[in-house]
């Protein structure tokens, strides 16, 4: 029944990873997910250059992935990403060649959530609610409401890279405060910053109020 339908699917390891971009980002398991001969083709991809560049992240490496496409011989153009750190990767890792990844990478959603909101909280902010979403493979974006504008983040796990928002009014917020905070959890190798004056008006010195009275 299902035969003609099976056959049309068929195809060789070679055509399968054929759409793989440069540059592209390659996620897999290990075991059952590391089918030799796709991993054999993709490496025939990298020697030939037909691919320069690939970014890996993987759970424990097995045989296959280990003498193919995570052989050290391949990090000039695999940047490879483990989330767990077994035998095979802790060469790689110590010489500089793989980047450790945590395996509580599906986390990061909640964890990143928790932070912001801490963080307002801190600042003495008034936290109206919150959102956020997690893209696929991983990544999280979201913001915080506040009553005095809001907090929000973008992030780029595999560039290792979040960018963080804070519009405040009134003086009885201090953004830094959730700044300093971000940058403590989130463990900043490096960090940057610009502040921007916004809604400046002049009212002869009157003191405007941020928000009502009583909110």
């Amino acid at each position: 029944m299902f035969e003609q339908e099976y056959q049309n699917k068929l195809t060789t390891p070679e055509k399968a990873v054929s759409s793989i971009p440069d540059n592209g980002l390659l996620a897999h398991g290990n075991l059952q997910a590391e089918p030799p001969a796709l991993l054999k083709a993709i490496e025939n991809r990298l020697r030939s250059r037909d691919l320069k560049k690939l970014r890996v992240f993987h759970l424990g490496t097995s045989v296959y992935a280990s003498k193919t496409i995570l052989s050290p011989e391949m990090a000039d153009c695999v940047e490879a990403y483990p989330c767990f750190v077994l035998t095979k990767e802790r060469g790689l890792v110590y010489g500089g060649i793989s980047q450790f990844i945590p395996n509580y990478f599906h986390q990061l959603g909640r964890l990143i959530e928790e932070y912001m909101v801490e963080a307002c909280k801190i600042a003495q902010a008034t936290v109206v609610t919150n959102t956020f979403h997690e893209f696929s493979p991983f990544g999280v974006s979201g913001v915080v409401v506040i009553a005095e504008s809001h907090v929000a983040i973008h992030t780029w796990p595999e560039y290792n890279y979040a960018a963080v928002d804070i519009f405040t009014c009134g003086e009885t917020i201090d953004p830094w405060k959730v700044f300093k905070h971000l940058e403590e959890k989130f463990e900043s190798a490096q960090s940057s910053m610009m502040e921007m004056k916004r809604g400046l008006f002049d009212f002869n010195d009157k003191k405007l109020k941020h928000k009502p009275e009583g909110v």
